[in-house]
C-alpha cells in the first residue's frame, strides 16, 4: 500500500470517528433537549395544579367570609343593622327598584 493510500485511509477512519463521535453529541443533545421538555411540561402541570389549589383556597375562603357575615348580620340586633353598609345599599336598591315610590 502506498503512502499517499495510508493518508487516506487514516484520513477516512478519522473522518468515521469524526462522524461517530458527532452523532453520539447529537443523540445525547438529542435526549437533553426531551428531558428539558419533559422538565417544561411537568412543571407547567405542577403550576396548573397549584393555581387550582389556590383558587379553590380562595373560593372556599370567600364562601366561609360570606356566611360569617351573613350569621353575623342575622344574629344583629334590629336597630345596630340599620346602620351598616348592607342595609344602606340594601335600602338604595330597594328605593331604586321602586322609582322612590312607597310599596305599600
Amino acid at each position: 500500500m502506498k503512502r499517499d493510500d495510508t493518508l487516506k485511509v487514516d484520513a477516512d477512519i478519522m473522518h468515521g470517528i469524526q462522524v461517530a463521535d458527532c452523532l453520539d453529541k447529537l443523540v445525547l443533545i438529542q435526549n437533553n433537549i426531551a428531558e428539558r421538555k419533559n422538565d417544561i411540561v411537568e412543571r407547567k402541570k405542577r403550576e396548573q395544579k397549584e393555581q387550582k389549589e389556590k383558587e379553590q383556597h380562595r373560593l372556599s375562603q370567600e364562601r366561609q367570609e360570606k356566611k360569617d357575615i351573613i350569621f353575623n348580620l342575622r344574629t344583629m340586633p334590629y336597630d345596630e343593622y340599620l346602620y351598616t353598609e348592607h342595609w344602606r345599599e340594601f335600602r338604595k336598591v330597594a328605593l331604586k327598584n321602586a322609582k322612590n315610590k312607597c310599596q305599600l
